[in-house]
């Protein structure tokens, strides 16, 4: 009865993240229409599910860390808090960041179980939020400043052709990496049973196909209006910095990488190619879901318990 219970809130909590995350994965190729949504949608589910399944391994380690006892019912918890968070963000229709939200809920679980939570690797995961989103920022401008001024009246239709397959492959390998690390992130807490990986395909499917409308048009149309090498860099750039962090067991989203990216994009160009008003929302909505994570977190365990 536990195991199907946190399966159904795993299936639950991967068809949000699946649909909310869909836009910074496929949006520049989708938004661009270097694809169509249908494809862009099914080569995103792939790029989720191979690296899911392919690199899950990496988080084991991070879960015994952060959440010593791991019993159903805490598990539970920790599946519960983000997926309310999420459902909020949906409605307000905010990319939110998994990775934060449940970072944070295990790491409150865990200080209320009265377990060693290993504040090395809190840190070490606190240090990758910092660091990422910041090394972005500053490798998206030094990056568009060099290429445009290498591209400079070098302008090719077979450059062109290029860089469209570009913004698509990159694309792919962003779904990629996301799959990795923060699906593989949730899927290592859930029951290791027969039905456990086709009911999570099937509701990462679901997810990406019918939760990305509202999220896909207002990532693509209000923060701004990318141009190729702006997409195809900044998502050469997430796929470089969250492989790195997933790596090291280090859970990180792809939002953090792609929205530091662009704006510098915006800085490098030097011109108002960025909204402020939806970047201070998506970051506001990180904050001040971090900090409710992990209060809900302690609380729901102290409570519970």
């Amino acid at each position: 009865m536990y195991e199907l219970i946190l399966l159904l809130l795993g299936a639950v909590l991967l068809a949000l993240v699946s649909g909310n995350n869909l836009a910074v994965c496929m949006g520049n190729a989708i938004s661009g229409r270097l694809i169509s949504r249908r494809n862009g949608i099914a080569l995103t589910i792939i790029g989720y599910v191979a690296g899911m399944v392919l690199e899950k391994g990496f988080f084991s380690k991070t879960l015994s860390f952060l959440l010593p006892k791991a019993g159903p019912l805490f598990v539970g918890i920790a599946l519960a808090i983000p997926i309310a968070l999420f459902v909020l963000s949906y409605v307000r229709r905010v990319p939110q960041s998994l990775s934060i939200i449940f970072t944070m809920s295990l790491i409150g679980i865990g200080l209320a179980s009265h377990e060693a939570v290993d504040l090395q690797v809190v840190a070490l995961i606190i240090m990758f939020w910092i660091f990422v989103p910041l090394a972005s920022f500053v490798l998206m401008v030094l990056l568009m400043r060099a290429t445009s001024r290498a591209l400079r009246n070098k302008f090719s239709w077979r450059k062109l052709r290029l860089l469209k397959m570009l913004v698509i492959l990159s694309s792919f390998f962003v779904s990629f990496t996301l799959g990795a690390n923060t699906l593989g992130f949730i899927y290592n807490l859930l029951p290791s049973t027969q039905y456990t990986l086709p009911v999570i395909t099937l509701s990462i499917a679901l997810g990406a196909a019918l939760l990305s409308g509202s999220v896909l048009r207002r990532t693509g149309t209000d923060i701004m209006a990318i141009r190729y090498l702006n997409a195809f860099s900044s998502q050469a750039i997430s796929v470089i910095f969250v492989e790195f962090a997933t790596i090291f067991g280090v859970p990180i989203s792809n939002s953090q990488t792609f929205v530091s990216s662009i704006y510098g994009a915006a800085i490098s160009y030097r011109s108002r190619l960025i909204l402020k008003k939806p970047f201070f929302a998506i970051i506001y909505s990180w904050t001040s879901a971090a900090i409710v994570s992990i209060i809900a977190g302690y609380l729901a365990a102290s409570l519970l318990a």
